[in-house]
This record gives structure tokens, sequence and C-alpha cells, in this order.
């Protein structure tokens, strides 16, 4: 449920139940669904949705249901449709006249309802059109009877619910159910907030935890682990390195057989030099690529991994030490191996990633960790975050090793293009984005950037009007995350804009990421805003002495 502020200052309450096709997908998105149609890499989720096949003389013939199958990218849902274009002022919801065979995606999206007083809900919006109301002469008043009602029951009515239940969540207080009847014992405290990746990452290297990221090639793995230690120490497996690289040698004096010395790996002295600098700071070792490499060759970071020591008597990893493990599925990288059972089974976690389009927004907002000589710039640059949240089918492609594509996009390069972005000084070609992305793909990222998001300095001075606020969530959370970086003098304002404009959710994630550990501005939001909750995240750790 969110409300909706009248220009009378009244407000309305706004819900949402069920789905349905509703707005027509910008070009940048189809260039990504039809491709994927025609090749049958597109998934079905067997759900179909009907509408009339004679639509455009549908008085003369009446009803000739056909369906239309859901397909699923990236975790949005589409439909596919021709243009039956009645005349020319046949306009789909962009505001575009339709043409006559050529294809279309449909958004499947959350109806919003608008309740009036006396229990009538109407849909914000006209969810079909085309239907014939009634196929007889004289309308005789009796709404039961008409081929409208007939048409809403049997298929608009099961085809826009996600279930038969019914059920309205308000933000109520008495609405809650609370079991006094008995308490938990033990201590403990079942939460129901969901941890982020970032989240669940950050408990496993705080707690020294050994764990696993699994995920195809590109959707962030290594970035992830940075974001946890942005000083980690990184042993890469890959095919043909020698175990002296990883486990070290043993130097023998000339022509001796016995009092060989042991010679710790590089990665070894690394990493003790640097948890010794920084005893009460927790240090990852990051072991990349563990699939990549044959049983064999696995079989070498099992002490490391498993006993945090390279042997039962040589190379102890220092106590502030964790080791995190990254790898492919075989399913994911024609390169991959399986790992062996001991291996895989002992990992405190395994955690699989899946392209997330906020938690990418969230980590693309920050600091840039690689480039700490440019204080302004960021993970990604904020027009490419903006893109990606405005146009989110284009944030992954698949990548057929047999039959490849020209171009292939993922997170990681995402990111490449955002180096772009930087490294011109803002200076947008084609050519440097096309050899990337491809011409398609490079065309509609240059004509987004004639109309690029909010500025933080455009929120401040005010110089922008409605058709500058995004109205896509993903869209929504970006420009929110894009304007983080306020100082102090900048923050009540900013938060204000956020409220108006982008909603209290977003300005929740906004005070959370803003005040971060800072107890100062954590009491100067508490303070210019004393009605508002606390905007520090309860957190899970009891002991901070490590990062």
């Amino acid at each position: 449920m969110r409300a909706l502020r009248l220009p009378d200052g009244q407000t309305v309450r706004i819900y949402k139940y069920g789905e349905y096709p509703q707005d027509i997908v910008s070009d940048v998105i189809a260039v990504v669904l039809e491709p994927a149609f025609k090749n049958g890499s597109l998934k079905t989720t067997g759900k179909k949705y009907t509408f009339d096949s004679a639509a455009l003389d549908a008085y003369d013939t009446g009803f000739r249901p056909y369906e239309c199958p859901e397909y699923t990218l990236n975790g949005k849902k589409y439909i596919r449709i021709e243009g039956k274009p009645a005349d020319s002022d046949s306009v789909l919801s962009n505001g575009t006249q339709a043409e006559s065979g050529k294809a279309y995606w449909v958004e499947v999206q959350p109806i919003e309802w608008l309740p009036d007083p006396t229990g009538v809900w109407a849909s914000k919006k006209c969810l079909f059109a085309g239907i014939r109301f009634d196929g007889h002469i004289k309308y005789n008043g009796n709404f039961d009877n008409t081929e409208m009602k007939k048409y809403l029951d049997k298929y608009f009515m099961p085809q826009m619910q996600l279930s038969n239940n019914f059920n309205i969540t308000q933000d109520n207080e008495h609405s809650k159910h609370e079991d006094t009847k008995r308490r938990i014992a033990f201590g403990i405290n079942v939460s129901e907030e969901p941890l982020s990746v970032k989240e669940q990452i950050d408990f496993y290297v705080k707690t020294g935890k050994t764990f696993m990221l699994h995920g195809p090639s590109g959707i962030g793995k290594t970035a992830r682990v940075y974001q946890a230690d942005r000083n980690l120490t990184k042993l890469r497996l890959v095919k043909g390195i020698l175990p002296e690289d990883v486990i070290g040698k043993v130097i023998y004096p000339s022509g001796a057989v016995e009092g060989g010395v042991w010679v710790p790996p590089d990665w070894y002295t690394e990493l003790v030099e640097k948890c010794d600098r920084e005893p009460d700071k927790r240090h990852v070792l990051f072991i990349d690529e563990i699939t990549n490499v044959p049983e064999t060759t696995q079989s070498l970071i099992f002490h490391i991994a498993l006993e945090k020591s390279i042997s039962n008597n040589k190379g102890i990893l220092p106590k502030n030490s964790v080791v995190v493990l990254a790898g492919n599925n075989k399913e994911e990288s024609g390169a991959a191996y399986n790992m062996p059972a001991p291996l895989f089974r002992r990992m405190y976690a395994h955690i699989y990633l899946e392209y997330n389009i906020p938690e990418w927004l969230e980590y693309g907002s920050e600091k840039s960790f690689t480039h700490t000589d440019e204080p302004n710039r960021l993970n990604v640059h904020p027009l490419v975050s903006a893109f990606i949240a405005n146009n989110p089918e284009a944030f992954y492609s698949d990548y057929d090793e047999e039959e490849p594509e020209k171009f292939a996009i993922d997170p990681r390069g995402w990111e490449q293009v955002s180096d772009i972005v930087y490294d011109n000084e803002g200076d947008l070609r084609h050519e440097l984005f096309a050899n990337k992305i491809g011409n398609d793909m490079a065309r509609h990222l240059l004509e987004f950037a004639k109309n690029p998001p909010l500025s933080l300095e455009e929120v401040l001075s005010g110089k922008y009007n409605s058709n500058d606020i995004p109205e896509m969530p993903d869209a929504q959370r970006a420009l929110a995350l894009s304007l983080r970086h306020a100082d102090e003098e900048q923050v009540h304002e900013v938060r204000e804009f956020i409220k108006e404009h982008l909603g209290a959710e977003n300005c929740t994630m906004f005070d959370s990421l803003w005040a971060g550990e800072d107890d100062d501005r954590v009491l100067l939001i508490e303070q210019k805003m004393p009605h508002e909750p606390a905007v520090r995240k309860k957190s899970f750790f009891s002991d901070r002495r490590y990062g």
C-alpha cells in the first residue's frame, strides 16, 4: 500500500493486488527480449493471458479468444503481442502509433487500485480494450448477462490474480498479531528481516568463517568480497598453476637431501604482513576460480580453507584472517570442474549469487575502491546506474560458448562502460561504447544520456520539474542512491526531496547509508527529524573488534 498526494493536499490510498500486462517496454528492453524470443532462449512461466483475436471487428464477429504466454527475464515478466491498429488514432501506452504486424513487448506489472468510501475499487489504468460489451441489439440493464461480464469472470479475474486469497496488508499496529502465550527461551530472537548478500558476506568475514561464493562470470563475486576487505589478498587458481605458488616449496642446501628450508608462497607472506600490521582488523584471503582447476589442484587448498594452515606444521594462517572461495558451477561455465565433497561440505556457507539490480545500484553508488585518487569517482557512474535502473533487461545477456554472440554484457561489463565514461572525462562517443555493448545498446545509452538523471546540484537548486522524477522503482532507488554523498549542510534538503518524490522506503535507505556508523550523523538526522524512526539499522554483530 502507498499513498497518492492530490493537488489539494489530500491523500488517496493505493493498494496493489494482482498483476496484468500494462506498459509497452522501451526499445532498449525490446532489443534484448525479441532476439531471445526468436532463438528460443526466453523462458515461459506457464501462465497465459487471454485477449480477443478479432478485436478490430469484435462487434460483428463476437469474442474469439487467443492466448499470450507469459515470459520471464531477469525477474520481470512480459507478453508478446502483434500490432493491430484500428485506425490512425491507435496509440500504445508510450504514446507512439501502433504499427500493423509489428511485435511489441508488454511488461506484466502489479495492478494499483483506488478504493472509494462505498467500498468499490477502481484500477488506476484501463487494463484491456476491444472486448465487446454485449452482443444484444439493446442493453437491458443487466450487466451480469453481458459478454463483458462473462469475459471478466472467465478470463480476466483468474488471470490477473496472483492467488485465490484476497489478502491486503495494511500498516496498522492493531492488525499485527502478537503471540503472548509463550516466550522463546535460550536468549534467542527470531528476526523476520532478510539479510542482503552484502550483510551475509559481512557476517562470515567478521566472524572468520570460511565460505564460498557461486555465480557466473561477471556477476561481481570479486567486487562483493572487495566490499568486505578492500585490502584483501588474492590467490587466483588457473590451469597450469604450479603447486609451489599455492603451498610454497622446500629449498635444500647444494647437494643435501636433508635440512631443507620451507619458502612460503607469495600470498602467504603478503597475508601475514597485512594481519601483523593491523591485528584488530579481519583480512581476507580470497581464493578465486577454485572450480576452474582439476581436483588435484583443488586438493592443494584443502588445509588452507578447512584447517587455516598450509599443512599440519607449516604456514598457520593469522587468527585475524578469513578464507573466502569463489567459483562457477558447471552449468555456468564449460571450463568448470566439480568440487570434492569434503571441501564442499565443510564450508560454513555457500552463497549463490543472482543478478540483483537494487544491490548492484547500492554497490555502484559507493566511492570507488579502485580509484582512491579520484575522491568524487563512484564504483559505477550515475549515468550508467540510471540507465540500468530504467532498462533492467539490459543488465545481463547470456553467452553461448558454442555459438557466441558478438557482444555479451553483465554487471562487470557495465562497470567497464562506467570506466569509459569516467576515463574519457564525460565525453560520450558511440564507438567507444559500441565496441563493448554493440551498436544498438550504445545508441540507446547515448539517447538516454541526452536527458540524464537529476544531479545533487539540481536537487539542491530546485531546477527540475515533474517529468524529471523517475517512475520506475529501481530508477527511483538509483536517484536516491546518487544523492547519498550529500554533506551535513545539504542532507536536510535532500531528505525532503526524497521523501516527497521518491517515497519513505527510499528515504529510510538513504538515511541508513548516509549515516552509516557515524554517531554524529545519526544524531544530526534524529535531531532535525525528531518524529521519524531512528535511522541506524540494528546490527547483528555484538563484537566489533574486526572490521
